[in-house]
């Protein structure tokens, strides 16, 4: 899939597509889940809580 977004790099859209790829892993093994209709803000959060406590964010 070719992704395109006018004003971004390459460099960023690759960030990007990485960071939604670390965010679906912890989905998958921390709440079973593939199906992204089905996020509550409450995953984003433990999301966003693990990145602080690994010294990440």
């Amino acid at each position: 899939m070719v992704w395109s977004v006018k004003g971004l790099s390459p460099k960023t859209l690759k960030s990007y597509k990485q960071t939604l790829r670390l965010f679906i892993r912890f989905l998958l093994d921390n709440f079973e889940m593939d199906d992204v209709k089905s996020v509550k803000v409450e995953y984003v959060r433990a999301y966003i809580r693990t990145i602080e406590e690994r010294g990440k964010f």
